[in-house]
């Protein structure tokens, strides 16, 4: 496993009514199951502030 990125792996998992359970995939891939779950967020409004005043 490499040789896949992270995201090409965590893009193999198969969700819904997989053959195998998502803790099982994700062994397999070399991924971690908080991996699946991460959503990424944009900066908060009091760090949006703060960066307008530093500019």
């Amino acid at each position: 496993m490499g040789t896949l990125s992270r995201a090409t792996r965590k893009s193999l998992v198969e969700r819904g009514h997989p053959p195998a359970s998502l803790s099982l995939q994700c062994c397999l891939m070399g991924l971690s199951r908080s991996t699946l779950y991460y959503r990424p967020r944009g900066p908060g409004t009091a760090q949006l502030a703060l960066m307008r005043r530093l500019d």
